[in-house]
């Protein structure tokens, strides 16, 4: 990611056509990637693994707060047991 957009769809109704709008994002953003993961949990959007743009695959795992705008950057050093969490889950 480069930058991040956001398109607000809660004036879904209105006959004024919706614009995506920049995010000023706080934190570090994660590299460009594709065939990643993600879930939203309350405001908190988990993006896991992907594929950088020199094909080289990655499990980082950064956490975006939908409320502050903050990108936690790859949190994958405090999980606990970090060797036991699997490897290259990505694309499934």
């Amino acid at each position: 990611m480069d930058d991040l957009y956001r398109l607000d769809l809660t004036k879904i109704a209105s006959v004024t056509p919706q614009k995506w709008e920049k995010i000023k994002a706080k934190g570090s953003l994660p590299s460009k990637m594709s065939n990643h993961r993600a879930c939203l949990v309350n405001n908190l959007l988990y993006v896991f693994g992907g594929i950088m743009d020199n094909n080289q695959s990655i499990n980082d795992l950064f956490i975006l707060n939908f409320m502050s705008w903050h990108i936690t950057p790859n949190v994958m050093h405090i999980i606990k047991n970090y060797r036991e969490v699997p490897l290259l889950i990505w694309g499934i």
